[in-house]
């Protein structure tokens, strides 16, 4: 199916198509790398250990992914 995608010049109406995530793994691992910003912003004391948190399966949204236009930090996509 992406190997060799074909142009059909057809569009289809957002109500007509199914939006589903590319994978359907069991859970989301974070590592909070900015935290020095929000330590700096609201005088937190900075962990001795990374901070990391998990997200469930039930938090993966199909759809775009947005990233408010406000956020300093680059976004690294690992996969």
């Amino acid at each position: 199916m992406f190997s060799n995608p074909v142009a059909t010049g057809r569009a289809l109406a957002r109500a007509e198509v199914k939006l589903a995530t590319p994978c359907d793994p069991s859970k989301m691992i974070f590592l909070w790398n900015n935290f020095d910003t929000a330590a700096a912003k609201f005088n937190w004391k900075e962990p001795t250990e990374p901070l990391y948190f998990l997200k469930a399966q039930s938090a993966f949204q199909p759809g775009d992914i947005r990233i408010q236009r406000t956020y300093p930090e680059k976004v690294i996509e690992l996969g």
